[in-house]
């Protein structure tokens, strides 16, 4: 069973929580600010090691599992081919994207271009909002492996996901009620000016990470346990 209220009282438990959440929130600022120059991709893909690592340590059972942030280099290896797979992922985002953009253009203005453009989002659209329903569990099992396999195939092995996320819809059903709550506290934060900001940037990752470890330990670590 996932412990949704557990996502956000653990790190808490960490003796050395507050330097590590401080770190966390700067590098979560610095990563946004910065990636519209690309170079902010670094600072995500050691974001991304570092939810690895929290993910790895909730698999393996340690009481205080909130990673230190003693080791970048490190962390953005790690997190490297999460990064790739992650864009790998969304490239159908994209492309459709870019096709609506390069139609509109296109077209030119006027009635035609806004009934293509409308054309092209009633067809797409949907099957876009199905597609990311669908691969957000399947890239969160594939987190999971890769915590304790570190290939970039992994995440691209999606018959054995697919069936991992299938053959366990009761905890896919308590993961998203979980990604939902997260996604409704984190909102209400932000909306609290200043503080709000900062206690969202400091804990997005860890919150996030630690539901995405409960689901990857639920599914993985427990049916072992009971095929064992």
């Amino acid at each position: 069973m996932i412990d949704i209220p557990r996502a956000f009282t653990y790190s808490f438990d960490d003796p050395q929580w507050t330097s590590k959440l401080v770190v966390t929130a700067i590098v979560t600022l610095v990563s946004a600010l910065l990636t519209p120059l690309l170079i902010g991709l670094v600072g995500i893909a050691a974001l991304m090691g570092y939810q690895i690592e929290l993910i790895r340590n909730i698999r393996s059972g340690d009481p205080t599992p909130l990673p230190a942030w003693d080791d970048f280099s490190r962390l953005i290896g790690l997190g490297g081919n999460v990064l790739i797979a992650l864009i790998v992922y969304n490239l159908p985002n994209v492309l459709i994207v870019l096709l609506m953009i390069v139609v509109g253009l296109g077209a030119g203005e006027g009635t035609l271009a806004e009934g293509l453009i409308g054309l092209l989002m009633c067809c797409f659209v949907p099957i876009l909002i199905v597609y990311n329903l669908a691969i957000q569990p399947i890239f969160t099992l594939g987190m999971g492996r890769y915590s304790h396999d570190p290939r970039l195939n992994v995440f691209f092995e999606f018959g054995s996901l697919f069936a991992a996320v299938r053959d366990r819809t009761d905890l896919l059903i308590q993961w998203v009620l979980g990604m939902i709550v997260v996604g409704f506290v984190l909102g209400l934060a932000n909306g609290i000016p200043c503080l709000g900001t900062i206690v969202s940037l400091a804990l997005t990752v860890p919150i996030y990470g630690h539901l995405n470890g409960q689901y990857a330990a639920a599914v993985f670590d427990k049916s072992k346990r009971k095929n064992s």
